[in-house]
């Protein structure tokens, strides 16, 4: 009771004296939330007292040092009015402003100390082969290391103009592939055949990519167009970096022989303790070919396992 008396009376010449007062987030026992009081967190007062205010400014961060306050209109109400910082962002150590302190925690994903404001990433917010319009029709791609034809290779950022490859047909559209080619610049293939119809046009329509390829966009070219579009309304990218796509040759499987060197001839056998697949030589009087002994290889590929 002393203690919720000196708080009031703490709180009383706050009210009259300061416009704002100094305080740390959290309670005794590391505590930030107050129970059944949505939107109320816990405070240390310099004094070691505890009190409770409302906060609907900032992400809390246990023992992060904050500024409460009344504020014109709610004189009743105790509230976070901003958060304060030993070191101005831009200023040097002797400075003291209300600033944004370091609060990496409250956006960490399940931390003990935060969490409460996790932040999700979208695949566009990732810099590596990023597809990004530059203005009109040009479009560049950031640099980035990829595997391609056995090794890790580098591909230098830059940038496609597509003015040239705009359709000529009134309300016809198209799909550019842009892809990372097996040199150190990024590449593209216009989509097959003529362009279809502007509303009609659907995925089905991306051109496919070229083996040993490493598709990173579409980008929808229609007739009229004088810009690549990404905006809260309208997108003419389709991002295709993740998850990557590629391929691999039936002899990178793990269950079957990694070589045609000198099988010239022989035939694909499951092995007689069945961990595999080998190559034997075939004779025409020791099987009988029928459903119940061909191997489907093709069915055996990874993109139809």
């Amino acid at each position: 009771m002393k203690q919720q008396k000196r708080a009031k009376q703490l709180l009383k010449r706050f009210k009259q004296d300061a416009p704002s007062l100094t305080v740390r987030i959290g309670d005794h026992a590391n505590n930030i939330n107050v129970p059944n009081r949505e939107g109320y967190i816990y405070v240390r007062y310099p004094n070691g007292n505890v009190g409770e205010v409302y906060n609907d400014s900032i992400s809390p961060t246990l023992d992060s040092e904050i500024v409460v306050g009344h504020i014109p209109g709610e004189s009743h109400l105790l509230k976070v009015v901003g958060q304060t910082s030993g070191t101005g962002r831009y200023g040097d150590s002797s400075t003291r402003k209300q600033n944004v302190i370091k609060h990496n925690k409250a956006h960490q994903w399940m931390s003990e100390d935060g969490g409460n404001d996790v932040l999700f990433s979208e695949l566009r917010q990732f810099l590596p082969f990023r597809p990004t319009p530059e203005g009109g029709m040009s479009l560049h791609i950031y640099r980035g290391i990829s595997w391609r034809d056995g090794e890790w290779k580098s591909t230098s950022g830059s940038s496609i103009d597509f003015e040239p490859y705009i359709p000529s047909v009134s309300g016809t559209a198209h799909y550019a592939l842009v892809y990372i080619n097996t040199g150190s610049f990024p590449d593209f293939i216009i989509g097959s055949g003529n362009a279809t119809e502007y509303t009609n046009l659907d995925l089905t329509d991306i051109p496919d990519p070229y083996p040993g390829t490493l598709p990173i966009a579409a980008v929808r070219l229609y007739e009229g167009m004088t810009g690549i579009a990404e905006n809260r309304r309208q997108t003419d990218i389709i991002d295709l970096r993740f998850p990557f796509w590629h391929d691999h040759p039936f002899t990178d499987l793990d269950d079957v022989p990694h070589s045609y060197t000198g099988s010239a001839g022989k035939t694909l056998f499951v092995k007689q303790d069945e961990s595999g697949l080998e190559f034997l030589p075939f004779s025409s009087g020791s099987y009988t070919l029928d459903e119940s002994n061909l191997v489907d290889v093709y069915a055996m590929h990874w993109m139809n396992l």
